[in-house]
C-alpha cells in the first residue's frame, strides 16, 4: 500500500470559479515570516553575482563547513527506524486482528451450519438417578 502517494496522470480537469483563481498561488521564501534568529533576509543568487564580480573577478571564497554531528544524526535515525518499524508492528498487528476475526465469524457460522434440525432435538430417556425409599417409622 502507498500511502499520500498519487499516480501521476496526463489528463487534467478543468478548473472553475476560486479554485482557477488560486491554482497558480505559490509563496516565494521572501513571503515567509522569518525565524526567531533571522532578522535579516538572505540575500539573492543575483546580488552575490554581482559583488562578487566587482572585486575583481575572485572567486568568491570557500563555505565553511560545520562539523557534522554524527552521534545525534545516527540516534536520530535509528529512534526514526524504531519508530517506524514500531508503526509497521502496530499495522500488521491490526492486519493480522482483522483476519482472526474474520476466521472466528466463519467458524462460528460453520458450526451453526452444523448443528441438527431444532425439530429433532429431545430429551433422551433414561432412569432417575436418586431412588427415595419410604421410610418405616
Amino acid at each position: 500500500m502507498a500511502w499520500g502517494r498519487k499516480k501521476a496522470s496526463g489528463r487534467k480537469e478543468p478548473r472553475f470559479g476560486l479554485a482557477d483563481t488560486l491554482a497558480d498561488l505559490r509563496l516565494d521564501p521572501k513571503d515567509r515570516i522569518p525565524a526567531a534568529g533571522e532578522d535579516k533576509p538572505k540575500k539573492s543568487a543575483a546580488k552575490r553575482k554581482v559583488e562578487a564580480e566587482d572585486e575583481d573577478n575572485d572567486p568568491p571564497p570557500p563555505r565553511e563547513r560545520k562539523p557534522r554531528e554524527s552521534q545525534s544524526r545516527s540516534g536520530a535515525k535509528r529512534r526514526a527506524k524504531s519508530r517506524l518499524s514500531f508503526t509497521r508492528l502496530i499495522y500488521w498487528g491490526a492486519v493480522l486482528g482483522l483476519w482472526a476475526a474474520i476466521a472466528v465469524v466463519g467458524v462460528v457460522v460453520w458450526a451453526g451450519a452444523h448443528l441438527p434440525p431444532i425439530q429433532s432435538l429431545e430429551i433422551p430417556k433414561r432412569p432417575p438417578t436418586i431412588e427415595i425409599v419410604g421410610l418405616d417409622a
